[in-house]
């Protein structure tokens, strides 16, 4: 009754919880692991979990990681991981060993929280107090909202940022909106001097109600 208490537990759980031998090799995944990572059990199953390495976390980190579990120790910090759709993610982990009777590790556990809404919001937040900081100490605007852009484009993780200027063009009584400046991450090309992204109308379903909507 025990097992299957402990069984429906982890079906049931939020958090990502993997099983591993005392290898590092996965033994068992729960179904909050499949939702989140997007990888099938059988995809996993016997391989180890860098199979959800970035690379944007320092070798050093699991380096700490693997000399703390090994040691007896648990461990609790974050990963910048990538699900099998390519997309990256952060979790904050607690992973801790298994002892067995005989005094040896058995298996290694992890439980994992999906922190990437927590982790945008703190950085949307830096990112408005360095842009603030950036306003109030700037002696070149134009150069000012360039690094403004690039800072919440990144923050975004999008490739492209623009800030747009709301203006009558000549006797038109409907304003239009023009490009004023534009990041770009390098992965695509600038689109700042495209012809169809200026003076684009404010009237339609394509802006207009975005407009009001930031009104």
């Amino acid at each position: 009754m025990d097992i299957l208490l402990l069984e429906k537990a982890l079906e049931a759980s939020t958090n990502s919880i993997v099983f591993t031998d005392a290898n590092g090799k996965i033994t068992y995944v729960n179904p909050a692991f499949i939702r989140t990572t997007g990888y099938e059990a059988e995809e996993v199953l016997g391989k180890n979990p860098s199979v959800l390495k970035s690379g944007e976390v320092p070798r050093s980190e699991y380096e700490n990681l693997w000399k703390t579990i090994k040691s007896g120790n648990t461990w609790i910090g974050t990963f910048h991981n990538r699900k099998k759709n390519g997309t990256l993610f952060w979790e904050r982990a607690t992973i801790f060993p298994i002892i067995s009777e005989e005094g040896k590790i058995s298996h290694f556990v992890s439980i994992k929280e999906d922190i990437s809404s927590e982790k945008h919001a703190l950085e949307m937040l830096q990112a408005v107090v360095r842009s603030n900081r950036l306003l109030l100490e700037s002696a070149n605007l134009e150069e000012t909202i360039q690094q403004i852009l690039g800072i919440f484009g990144r923050a975004c993780e999008v490739d492209r940022a623009y800030l747009f200027a709301i203006e009558k063009q000549g006797n038109r009584e409907i304003p239009e909106l023009t490009i004023q400046s534009e990041w770009n991450s390098g992965s695509f090309l600038p689109q700042i001097d495209n012809p169809e992204l200026k003076n684009l109308r404010t009237d339609g379903n394509t802006f207009g109600k975005w407009i009001e909507r930031l009104k």
